[in-house]
């Protein structure tokens, strides 16, 4: 398909690969501009050597490259960083249910009645603050990578939604409790959408914790209440 440089059969060294590599990931954490003009020059430069062809195909890139300033790409961060407070409906209505996604690694809170948030909105952005443990533990095994890799992807695949489900807060903006409290009753207290008023769909929560100790805290959505 001519999209992969193919380090796999030599057709590039694997040190140049890994460059391309670590470009991709600072452009995607934002040192974005100084592509931008390299590129910019590099079609100017085509285009008064009469080599259209690679001007257009240079142009594309930066049309494609300039998506990654939409909104959802702010939530691009290092593992180290990728630290959230995940607020979910209960199981049941009328409560909810804290997740601490901290180093990518998913840990999910106890769900309590929405009249009973105000007593926990201390305790849950103390945990948002807590600091997450050494990656070199999580990410030391193949396994440790998989179970993180996983759990990044789950909050990622939320978070890329124009309207994500529930409320994601990162750490370097996590509300106070106050806050957090009038924000959650703002969002989950209310009813769900019944099944019976016609072209809607029941409200559930897409995150629901496994009885069992599984890689994978949340699990898929549980069944419509």
């Amino acid at each position: 398909m001519g999209k992969c440089p193919a380090p796999c059969d030599g057709s590039i060294p694997l040190s140049q690969y890994r460059r391309m590599i670590a470009d991709a990931l600072r452009f995607a954490l934002g040192s974005r501009q100084a592509y931008f003009h390299t590129w910019q020059q590099e079609m100017q430069n085509a285009a008064e050597r009469q080599k259209y062809e690679q001007a257009a195909a240079i142009k594309q890139r930066i049309e494609r490259a300039r998506q990654a300033d939409h909104r959802s790409f702010a939530i691009i961060r290092n593992i180290a960083d990728f630290h959230y407070l995940i607020i979910q409906r209960g199981t049941t209505a009328g409560r909810v249910k804290p997740f601490f996604a901290r180093a990518g690694t998913i840990t999910p809170g106890i769900e309590v009645k929405l009249k009973d948030v105000e007593q926990s909105a201390t305790k849950w952005v103390q945990q948002c603050e807590t600091p997450a443990p050494p990656l070199d533990q999580t990410l030391q095994t193949n396994v440790g990578r998989q179970e993180t890799s996983e759990q990044i992807w789950l909050v990622s695949h939320f978070l890329f939604r124009k309207e994500p489900p529930g409320l994601f807060f990162p750490r370097s903006q996590c509300p106070q409790p106050d806050e957090l409290t009038e924000l959650i009753h703002e969002r989950f207290d209310h009813k769900p959408t019944s099944t019976s008023q016609k072209g809607t769909q029941p409200v559930s929560p897409p995150f629901k914790s496994t009885k069992n100790k599984s890689a994978n805290p949340l699990a898929e959505p549980p069944d419509a209440q």
